[in-house]
């Protein structure tokens, strides 16, 4: 995932606050009964072997690692930002 780069800082807020919470989610939800009554039990026959499948469930589990890990590079960024530095002045010409 692409870090975000200037911008504002509400957008990167926003965007950590989203990793964070579906990395969670796809990172257990897929291994707890939730899953299994909620999700599985309430689709269609047809899917719910690929559902249920460990794969699938592991899967899902990469993607909720790749967003912590989105998350936390971002916020390692945002941390090692300098702040309150002000951008070097140009030199004056003197006459």
């Amino acid at each position: 995932m692409a870090r975000l780069r200037g911008g504002n800082q509400l957008l990167r807020a926003f965007f950590v606050i989203y990793a964070l919470e579906a990395g969670a989610f796809l990172t257990f939800a897929p291994w707890g009964r939730y899953w299994m009554v909620r999700v599985v039990g309430r689709s269609p026959e047809r899917t719910r072997p690929f559902l249920a499948s460990p794969y699938f469930r592991s899967f899902l589990l990469g993607l909720g690692l790749l967003h912590l890990w989105a998350a936390a590079s971002e916020i390692e960024a945002w941390r090692r930002k300098p702040r309150g530095v002000a951008p070097p002045a140009a030199p004056r010409e003197t006459a």
